[in-house]
């Protein structure tokens, strides 16, 4: 790891908080100074409203790790920009430059499939190509520069380490920063297709749903509201172990249920319905009888 570098990388970080935190007290300046209950009774601006007090939510959410990412590239006849790729977006208020790009972006394609070289991403339909001359991936804790490793392919080996050996709950909510190749043909898979995935218990099958599901509310928004989602899972703890994903993604209210809590809603009553685990529980409290009697 240059030091040179990493000092550099050290004041972008300061730079970009720096930028977060104006941006944070811009908005909570406005929703000071609006007058709710005036104001939310009027459509349009309840609505502008709603998107600040989300975007305020969102800015408290990055401000410990902003980003994990850069890549450099360089579009076919203009000039090299460096793009920093977190898990939502930030515009410079005065340029509407991206300060942060967000990792479900177009462009952020070319990070999570893209190699140094030669490249191209599809942005509304249109191939844009060009050049990559760096990707880097970046350890921030407590908003402090830890570390930063260049990669070629993503899901660099140290870095890969590293995310797998935080706790769960982080392990779950830092997934979109070590997302592999094969993942994020998943995730950005043509909406107009059948896509079924298939794996082992624990693979990271419902994680990368997710994700989609972030993936593809970002990038049609107009088509799809957050709402008209469900998530149905085989029990509450499992809904429980994962119910953070999407929030942290920057995505709420999407419907998340058991198969029996579904069906209670479609039937409009409550059935008895036997426990799944009954017959382990009297597996395991050796409570059932051979054909001659007998406990085991």
């Amino acid at each position: 790891m240059d030091e040179e570098i990493f000092l550099e990388e050290k004041q972008k970080l300061k730079e970009i908080l720096k930028k977060i935190k104006e941006e944070e007290t811009t908005i909570e300046e406005s929703l000071s100074n609006s007058n709710m209950n005036y104001d939310m009774e009027n459509i349009a601006k309840a609505n502008v409203l709603m998107a600040q007090v989300k975007k305020l939510e969102d800015i408290k959410k990055i401000k410990d790790k902003p980003y994990f990412a850069r890549m450099d590239f360089k579009e076919n006849f203009k000039q090299l920009e460096k793009f920093y790729i977190g898990k939502i977006s930030l515009l410079d208020n005065k340029t509407a430059y991206p300060i942060i790009v967000d990792w479900r972006a177009p462009i952020a394609n070319l990070y999570y499939e893209g190699k140094i070289g030669p490249a191209e991403y599809e942005c509304l339909g249109e191939k844009i190509k060009g050049e990559i001359f760096l990707k880097r991936q970046y350890i921030i804790e407590n908003q402090k520069l830890k570390k930063y490793v260049n990669i070629n392919v993503t899901g660099n080996d140290e870095l890969l380490q590293n995310a797998l050996e935080e706790k769960a709950d982080d392990r779950l909510k830092n997934i979109v920063a070590t997302i592999q190749d094969e993942q994020n043909k998943i995730i950005r898979a043509d909406i107009n297709s059948p896509l079924i995935v298939q794996g082992v218990a624990g693979s990271g099958k419902t994680t990368i749903a997710l994700h989609r599901i972030a993936y593809l509310i970002y990038n049609y928004e107009k088509e799809f509201k957050p709402n008209e989602f469900m998530i149905i899972a085989p029990t509450k703890f499992f809904l429980n172990y994962i119910s953070n994903i999407l929030p942290d993604l920057g995505v709420d209210d999407v419907k998340q249920c058991t198969f029996e809590d579904f069906a209670y809603d479609v039937i409009g009553k409550k059935l008895k319905i036997s426990d799944n685990n009954e017959k382990l529980v009297i597996i395991v409290n050796k409570e059932f009888n051979d054909i001659n009697g007998r406990k085991y």
